[in-house]
């Protein structure tokens, strides 16, 4: 007899199994504060055991990656050569305990102690010169190079050593075709890799029998007398076929090129996935995928389609055959990649596998850039050309097609796309026979969200959006979930998260698709944001989502019962409403019965795998090994704590004298004198719709600038960027670099006012990369050195008639029509650089995303005005990320030791 599921009776889902009362405690009323969104990393489908560890590269202007989780794999070091992809997090480090909302504390704290505990504050804080004996504040600097002196500070050595990495376990659920309609259906089956006999295998397993265990292979292999080591795998619900990648080469932020083989598990013999007529060799695909229901394979190679049945490798349809540079079938080009639909892959197929729905794309017209690879050996040195259309010129063309397995047809799909020049922003089956798409006008004001019906091939509208409304833009879209017949609808529905009437980002349910007339009904309400929808249970017809209600700068998780008549008014907090700073992200199995929850801050990183119950909380799960896997290891990290003191982090807001609030996070050394001034490193992004700065612990480049170079942090948030709905966004409409300097300035004075003792005013720096390096200039530019004395800026975007036109439509409107804040938004006061005391500009010359012609324009500028206040560093062969022949480091190195002579300059004495 098989083992029973614990959790069949989907109402005791969030109660004790040995009470009938609650495990969490009650929720408290709605918060109406206006909170913060930031979208937890999402579930990766494949492993990929070649992702190099993650510093801080920012790969895009829009900043819509930042939390993208990383792993470890098992390496507390970071090798010398490593090439890191885009995005900041595995370095979860320190505690930021401090939660502060009270503007005008440090100032009454640091009076009171200068006033009547500055000597004894002294004595106990720091063993060194009496008050009387320190009359430079440079006096009060330890030696930096000192070890004997550091007080147990850390600097970018230690982090880029890796001396407070956490390392993550490779745990990744295995999906089922569909929805699984109840937990007894779901054994939670998941694929990790361990080692076996001395080598890597990757290994299927179950949370719910922990004795199952089911070899998939191993991740080194031979093929005709040649080793392989496998970048990723996706594994088939019945364990019986993998996809496997290896020598995978990246391209861009969301694709790359790799040869992929289709992996008989039983047999383990693997077979190189290619077009039929090439027998002799592999080859390079863009990409291979299974189809829902795992029946299929589609493929693209130089940007044609082509799929096969995985019974049948041998014989591969080719479905396309006009592929080139210009014409790419099933595949994304550059600006659709990264600015719209946020992947290489525009394959979708539908959910019982009968067809599939693919785009064409055609960039004939479009502009192309050239980017150099000054970096190669001269005789394989080679030029990348990158279709890349610029405001006010002409975009992609877009097609959508539908090939019937059955039928072995290729149809146009009537797509109804009477906009001015359309972007498809978003594509979906959410049923056998119908087909979701938003598409949108060349500026993303007008959105339309339309349903192909496939058996009637008719278009309707389903919703309509005009965002000059609010004063707004289209944002990229949310995952959308299909939602199938059940006890409220017998229709296929699905949730969608979009603005309602108040600005705020909700959930909204579409009960059914049938005609123009269905109405949505809206679940979720409030002064707060939904980041993003996680798991549904088909038993109880919960829906679990990630918001931000509780605080503006944290994560949690939410549910809500699409069963009851009131639906909104079922909306139930999952977590302890005592931890408001707490920042998770969930991967929910198919049933909702398991979870892997990652634990991301302000503590250090832990991650959890078991029933969603027994993860809701890290902590609580810490004491129940038997049912519950522990997938982090923070054994170096808490080693470390040991040598080091880590800095002191708190979340606050700043009202600026208009009434706006403005989010800031702070971080100080962990040892603070009052009797010294301290310098400021202000740390900027603020991209249209950004959200940035969170509770996500981090040890990283800025808490090493705060403990090593004893140096007060301040992230701040200004108007335009998001989760905090379309009032305090919409400022940037058609006026991006205009409020986020001045918020940036403003908020760094009254921070300065507030604690003015404790302030060095002749050392008060700004830095930030990409949109961020454009906001520190822009900063400068209007601050005239006022406040800021020193600027970083890396990779940034200097005239935005040089960006991508897609990005840069969305929230400045086509040139023709807003010359005047085309105009304003350059980098063009230059005389306002002069007054600097130094500025820091980073480039990469082969930058796909920011090209290098920004800063060398700007540069330039710079030496017609005959400034030389200014240092420049150029990193050959460097993309977005600045990651090339050890750019990484040798970045943050630079970065740290110019930071150091600015601020501690008898350091280098």
């Amino acid at each position: 007899m098989s083992k029973s599921h614990r959790r069949k009776n989907s109402q005791l889902f969030l109660q004790n199994k040995n009470s009938s009362n609650s495990v969490l405690p009650q929720q408290p009323a709605s918060n109406q504060s206006s909170d913060e969104v930031v979208r937890s990393g999402s579930v990766q489908p494949f492993f990929d055991l070649e992702r190099e560890v993650d510093l801080f590269g920012f790969e895009d202007v829009s900043a819509s990656e930042l939390n993208h989780p990383i792993r470890n794999n098992g390496s507390n070091r970071l090798s010398e050569d490593f090439e890191p992809l885009s995005q900041w997090s595995n370095w979860y480090l320190n505690g930021k305990y401090n939660y502060k909302r009270r503007p005008y504390f440090l100032l009454v704290i640091g009076v009171i102690m200068l006033l009547t505990m500055g000597t004894l504050l002294s004595y106990i804080y720091w063993h060194g010169p009496t008050a009387t004996e320190r009359q430079d504040p440079s006096d009060f600097i330890p030696d930096l190079d000192d070890p004997g002196s550091r007080r147990n500070i850390f600097t970018i050595e230690e982090i880029l050593h890796g001396e407070f990495s956490i390392k993550e376990e490779t745990f990744h659920f295995i999906d089922p075709p569909e929805w699984l309609k109840s937990h007894d259906q779901d054994p939670g089956l998941y694929f990790t890799v361990e080692q076996k006999t001395g080598q890597m295998e990757f290994i299927a397993r179950q949370l719910f029998d922990r004795t199952f265990e089911q070899k998939i292979g191993k991740v080194t292999f031979e093929f005709e007398g040649k080793r392989y080591t496998t970048s990723s795998i996706q594994i088939n619900y019945p364990l019986t076929k993998a996809i496997i990648a290896t020598n995978m080469e990246k391209q861009y932020r969301h694709s790359s090129k790799a040869y992929y083989w289709l992996l008989d598990i039983h047999s383990g013999k693997y077979t190189p996935i290619r077009p039929k007529e090439i027998k002799d060799r592999l080859v390079y695909l863009n990409y291979a995928h299974f189809s829902p229901h795992y029946n299929y394979i589609d493929f693209n190679y130089n940007n044609d389609l082509y799929f096969f049945g995985v019974e049948s490798p041998s014989t591969v349809y080719r479905i396309t055959n006009d592929g080139s540079n210009i014409i790419l079938n099933g595949i994304t080009d550059w600006v659709y990649e990264e600015e719209v639909l946020s992947t290489d892959r525009s394959v979708w197929w539908a959910p019982d596998d009968s067809r599939f729905i693919f785009t064409k794309l055609n960039d004939v017209n479009v502009s192309t850039y050239e980017i150099d690879k000054y970096a190669l050996k001269k005789e394989n040195k080679d030029k990348n050309y990158v279709e890349y259309p610029v405001p006010g010129s002409p975009n992609p063309t877009i097609e959508l097609y539908q090939f019937d397995i059955s039928a072995g047809v290729l149809y146009t799909v009537t797509t109804d796309l009477e906009l001015d020049q359309p972007i498809l922003y978003y594509a979906k089956f959410v049923s056998p026979t119908q087909f979701l798409y938003k598409v949108t006008d060349r500026t993303s004001r007008y959105l339309k969200v339309k349903v192909y019906e496939l058996d009637q091939n008719k278009v309707h509208l389903l919703n309509a959006m005009d965002t000059a409304a609010f004063n707004g833009w289209v944002e990229k879209s949310k995952n959308v979930f299909s939602i199938p017949p059940n006890k409220v609808s017998k229709d296929f529905g699905f949730l969608d998260i979009h603005p309602d009437r108040n600005g705020f980002n909700h959930i909204f349910y579409y009960p059914s698709m049938k005609s123009s007339d269905v109405k949505a009904i809206q679940l979720t309400f409030g002064e707060w944001e939904v980041s993003e929808l996680v798991g549904f249970e088909y038993e109880s017809l919960k829906v679990f989502f990630a918001g931000n209600r509780e605080h503006p700068m944290s994560q949690h998780l939410y549910a809500i019962d699409l069963s009851k008549e009131n639906k909104h008014e079922s909306l139930e907090l999952l977590q302890d409403p005592n931890k408001k700073l707490d920042y998770y992200s969930f991967e929910i199995s198919k049933s909702g019965r398991f979870a892997k929850a990652r634990y991301l801050g302000p503590k250090p990183l832990k991650v959890k795998a078991g029933s969603l119950l027994e993860v809701l909380d890290v902590d609580s799960a810490e004491n129940n090994n038997n049912n519950v896997l522990s997938l982090s290891d923070d054994s170096n990290f808490n080693e470390s704590l040991r040598t080091y003191d880590l800095p002191k982090t708190s979340y606050s807001s700043i009202l600026l004298n208009d009434g706006t609030e403005i989010n800031i996070v702070e971080i100080k050394p962990s040892y603070i004198d009052p009797e010294r001034k301290y310098p400021i490193l202000v740390s900027v992004y603020g991209g249209p719709g950004s959200k940035t700065y969170t509770t996500k612990s981090s040890v990283f480049f800025e808490q090493a600038v705060a403990q090593g170079l004893d140096t007060i942090v301040l992230q701040i948030e200004p108007r335009g960027t998001g989760g905090k709905g379309w009032e305090f966004k919409s400022w940037a409409r058609k006026n991006i670099g205009h409020w986020e300097p001045k918020d940036i300035i403003e908020t760094t004075k009254k921070y300065i006012e507030l604690n003015s003792p404790h302030i060095d005013t002749d050392k008060v720096a700004i830095w930030g990369w990409s949109y961020g390096g454009y906001t520190t200039l822009k900063t400068i530019e209007q601050d005239s050195a006022d406040t800021f004395k020193y600027g970083i800026a890396v990779a940034p975007v200097t005239d935005w008639l040089s960006y991508d036109s897609i990005y840069t439509e969305r929230y400045m409107g086509l040139p023709d029509l807003n010359e005047e804040g085309y105009e304003n938004a350059k980098i063009k006061n230059i005389s306002a650089f002069e007054k600097l005391t130094r500025l820091f500009v980073i480039h990469g010359t082969a930058d796909d995303n920011v090209h290098i012609e920004n800063t060398f324009s700007f540069v330039d500028k710079l030496n017609e005005h005959s400034l030389s206040n200014y240092d420049m560093h150029i990193f050959p062969g460097s993309d977005h990320s600045i990651s090339h022949h050890n750019g990484s480091r040798v970045l943050f190195r630079k970065l740290y030791n110019w930071i150091k002579l600015a601020f501690h300059p008898r350091a280098f004495q």
